[in-house]
């Protein structure tokens, strides 16, 4: 049999937003700026699914563990010492 192409899951603009936590017009100038794929069909504009974890991904930073105390009042006291 042939091969079937799969259709990839896509996102509105808002769902987009929300799963990103910034606006749909922060998604829209990225759209502009070309910092987002997408497709454009009719009047609708979709992301993969895909993209949008992948933007997650490139743009994570792992939390960095203290070295020192970090109560407010241990760096006063140091830095009356």
């Amino acid at each position: 049999m042939g091969m079937q192409t799969q259709i990839p899951q896509t996102l509105p603009i808002d769902a987009v937003a929300e799963r990103l936590g910034v606006s749909p017009w922060t998604v829209r100038t990225w759209l502009r700026q070309g910092r987002v794929a997408h497709f454009k069909l009719g009047k609708r504009v979709l992301v993969k699914v895909e993209d949008v974890e992948s933007l997650l991904s490139q743009n994570y930073r792992p939390a960095v563990r203290p070295t020192g105390p970090t109560s407010t009042k241990a760096a006063t006291k140091r830095a009356r010492a």
